[in-house]
């Protein structure tokens, strides 16, 4: 393998890694306003509902994506 593909395959990789932490969050919040809506209709709560959906959904990503972050400082400093 020449080194410029490994160069685009690290790159890919990497690429494909940070796109995935940057959906996290967004999926969540949709995640928890379809599934707050939802409850909200069955129970007829109002809001309520749907918006603790999407507060649940945005901790949950962040906490996900916090994870995520230390895991790749953790692969640095082991590189180093």
């Amino acid at each position: 393998m020449l080194d410029s593909d490994r160069k685009l395959a690290e790159f890919l990789r990497s690429l494909s890694r940070y796109t995935g932490l940057t959906l996290r969050p967004a999926a969540g919040v949709i995640a928890g306003f379809f599934g707050g809506r939802y409850l909200d209709n069955l129970w007829e709560t109002g809001p309520l509902l749907a918006t603790a959906g999407v507060l649940a959904g945005l901790a949950l990503g962040l906490i996900a994506l916090y994870r995520e972050a230390v895991k790749e400082v953790k692969r640095g400093q082991k590189k180093e």
